[in-house]
């Protein structure tokens, strides 16, 4: 008890926040003081820091001019899906360098955009399909970009009494023009079809006459 008396007079009664401010306090000093020492040691402290404003901008206009350019070539296989050829044509330049030959065995062909939506139309003609993009790797070069995107296309019938089926797998480079978000313009696609499965005369691409023929006479009028 004495001994409390003792220690009271001699140093006070110290209250939990005091201490708390006091380590805080030595904390800081600690800081300050390892900031002089790295500085006379020639580090450059801003190195510590955090992103500047200007940065923060620059990284934000990046990523939105790459989300962009991923919505577009979504709105593109969107579009193929539902039949929707006025989105389809705002999503291209008014040419388009196209590369379908390792599916189609066309060779490459620069075609207007009525062309390529003809083609489309033609090809997509009494199937159901649900075109799936993904892994999209996004490059920015001033006013174009690039983009490889992996792709599965699932094609069946329209008459759900008719079983066949016809998939392809593979990936696809799109580049595209225009700087005025979010009105990128795909002026070049390649095709890599890495594979095929099913039963290839229910696409446009690979129906014969006759195949055609009959599909005709079996479709309802």
């Amino acid at each position: 008890m004495k001994w409390a008396d003792a220690a009271s007079r001699n140093f006070g009664t110290v209250t939990g926040g005091e201490i708390a401010a006091k380590e805080n306090e030595r904390a800081r000093k600690k800081a300050l003081q390892g900031d002089a020492e790295r500085t006379e040691k020639g580090v450059n402290l801003t190195s510590f820091s955090l992103p500047t404003f200007e940065r923060l901008l620059a990284m934000t206009d990046s990523f939105l001019m790459r989300q962009a350019v991923v919505d577009t070539v979504s709105r593109l296989c969107r579009a193929f899906d539902e039949r929707d050829w006025v989105t389809l044509r705002s999503c291209l330049a008014d040419t388009v360098a196209t590369d379908y030959s390792r599916f189609r065995g066309t060779p490459p062909a620069r075609l207007t955009a009525e062309e390529f939506l003809s083609l489309r139309r033609n090809g997509l003609a009494r199937l159901c399909t649900p075109h799936l993009c993904f892994n999209h790797l996004v490059t920015l070069e001033g006013e174009r970009a690039h983009c490889r995107c992996d792709f599965i296309i699932h094609r069946w019938p329209e008459r759900t009494d008719d079983t066949r089926f016809f998939h392809t797998y593979g990936y696809y480079h799109y580049s595209l023009v225009g700087t005025a978000r979010p009105n990128w313009l795909i002026e070049s696609i390649t095709q890599f079809a890495t594979r095929s499965q099913g039963s290839p005369e229910l696409h446009g691409a690979h129906r014969s006459p006759s195949d055609a023929a009959l599909e005709s006479l079996a479709t309802p009028t």
